[in-house]
């Protein structure tokens, strides 16, 4: 995901924006215009708590029956020692 995308982006659970963007791998695409693509990552809503992944590329805003809880918390795991506090205990619709 490019950071320009953000602007248009809201959260589906409020409609809140924008979204706190939580870095966590990012690559370089084109090292004369400095693009830089968020890999991995995080949306998070500072209204009503939720997170939403950016795994590959791709941000994962889904509503809670579509969205894998599994899938989420192994995200979590994942990458615990690089997310903030309140995303870990805190966040929606699940935590560690």
């Amino acid at each position: 995901m490019k950071k320009e995308f953000l602007n248009y982006l809201q959260c589906i659970k409020c409609r809140h924006d924008p979204f706190e963007l939580i870095e966590l791998e990012t690559k370089s695409v084109d090292d004369e215009k400095e693009i830089i693509v968020i890999e991995s990552g995080i949306l998070f809503c500072p209204n009503c708590n939720y997170f939403y992944p950016i795994i590959e590329g791709i941000p994962i805003i889904l509503p809670d029956d579509l969205r894998n809880k599994n899938n989420d918390i192994e995200f979590l795991k994942k990458w615990k020692l690089k997310i903030p506090e309140k995303i870990i205990h805190d966040g929606n619709p699940w935590h560690l």
